[in-house]
């Protein structure tokens, strides 16, 4: 009998561990592919040296419960081209920036040094053999997806953005 209550066990584990990677891995919206990478660079820029004040319009506000239904603790702002919003959803930091119309152009989530891609991992050791790993987003546009990385090394402090295939960035918007 107990061995029947362990198999049980397991399974009941695997399962909801499954469940609970499925609905992380699920939620992967779909990037408008109505900007080129060079426009979507040109407005985050606009939108980091402009004005800005709280909300969303409601095309907006529809289009990112669709892209993320399970985001909690949710801070707008604009400057009435861009509407950048950031949210939470189990536990992780995330960043998104939509047009006034309701396209998704770009998002942001952390991740796990862990969770950072074996070749982009190991592009960045070899460009920076002496730092420490310490922070690390995963940047998605329609064209790409890539990685902004914070490094230590000592009271050093630098950020890379590196493509998925280790290809150091350059020319990329500040998040």
């Amino acid at each position: 009998m107990s061995k029947i209550f362990l198999s049980v066990s397991r399974l009941v584990i695997i399962f909801t561990l499954t469940l609970c990677s499925t609905q992380i891995n699920a939620q992967v919206p779909a990037i408008s592919k109505k900007y080129s990478e060079q426009k979507v660079y040109e407005l985050i820029m606009r939108y980091n040296t402009s004005n800005k004040y709280d909300g969303a319009n409601a095309a907006v506000s529809k289009a990112f419960g669709r892209d993320f239904p399970n985001a909690y603790d949710i801070e707008w702002e604009t400057n009435d081209e861009i509407y950048e919003v950031e949210f939470e959803i189990r536990n992780r930091d995330f960043k998104a920036y939509y047009d006034k119309e309701g396209n998704l152009i770009i998002y942001k989530q952390d991740i796990t040094v862990a969770e950072l891609p074996a070749n982009v991992n190991k592009a960045i050791k070899a460009l920076y053999p002496k730092y420490r790993l310490d922070d690390v987003d995963k940047i998605v546009s329609a064209n790409q997806t890539y990685y902004k990385v914070e490094l230590e090394y000592g009271e050093h402090e630098t950020t890379v953005y590196v493509d998925s295939k280790g290809k150091q960035l350059d020319n990329v918007p500040l998040y």
